[in-house]
């Protein structure tokens, strides 16, 4: 979080191995990541963000970026709309059989002097269904990658 008023930052860290992507904005699995790493303006009412220098509630910018990336990252496409009752997302979402991490990420890998390699090998797309009371199937696809 950055304060606009003041350009205080705040920082929290959340360790992880997997994460969920939206693809209703996005036909790749390159732009489904720039979206969830792009800076959101938290601008009023219930989306105020309260400084912890400034000590009270202000605009302020929301970013999620990757610190340090798993050795193993599973990513789980998001195929359903969660406002309208669940409605299939019926999309092709592309994907290559690498992904480059480098621009999301915000940790000690970008500034330091060595050859950091960010780079998921072998990008394994995965479908699993999962059935519930009467048999309803949801359908969840993930990508499971290594360094």
């Amino acid at each position: 979080m950055k304060c606009l008023q003041c350009s205080y930052c705040s920082n929290t860290f959340d360790p992880f191995l997997d994460l969920s992507l939206e693809i209703a904005k996005a036909d790749s699995l390159y732009k489904a990541l720039v979206h969830f790493t792009a800076a959101e303006q938290l601008d009023g009412g219930e989306r105020q963000y309260k400084c912890e220098r400034c000590k009270h509630k202000v605009r302020a910018l929301k970013q999620l970026t990757i610190y340090k990336a798993p050795y193993t990252l599973t990513i789980h496409l998001k195929r359903f709309r969660s406002h309208f009752g669940g409605q299939k997302i019926d999309k092709k979402v592309l994907f290559g059989s690498t992904l480059d991490l480098k621009p999301f990420v915000s940790g000690p890998y970008v500034s330091s002097p060595a050859p950091f390699i960010l780079q998921y090998m072998k990008l394994v797309p995965i479908v699993f269904w999962f059935f519930r009371v009467f048999f309803l199937g949801w359908e969840r696809v993930l990508f499971v990658c290594s360094l």
